[in-house]
């Protein structure tokens, strides 16, 4: 059987956080690789105003078999009152790094 994978997307406060983070998920086989982008702007909706912060961007490369155990780790582990994290499915890709994710996450 093959299984189906996901990109997982999570915002982080900095960069501190996120690394600590990232290095969780990969020790708890949570994701097969974390992927960190420092620098991105947001501008959103908390407490009736509109806020802006600067935020780094957390990839996660899991399984769908997964992504309910990593949301609930992240949940628990993130700073944030109501994080950002969200499962993009992965269609397609190159099949060996689709079987590596696979290897690595169970």
């Amino acid at each position: 059987m093959e299984h189906q994978t996901s990109l997982m997307y999570v915002t982080m406060p900095n960069m501190e956080d996120a690394g600590k983070l990232a290095e969780k998920l990969v020790s708890e086989r949570l994701a097969a690789c974390v992927n960190l982008i420092p620098g991105m702007q947001s501008f959103y909706w908390w407490n009736g105003e509109i806020q802006q912060a600067q935020e780094v961007i957390l990839l996660a490369k899991t399984t769908v078999e997964r992504v309910s155990e990593l949301t609930e780790f992240i949940r628990k582990q993130h700073p944030y009152d109501c994080p950002c994290v969200v499962e993009l499915r992965i269609a397609s890709g190159n099949p060996d790094f689709i079987q590596w994710i696979t290897r690595e996450t169970r």
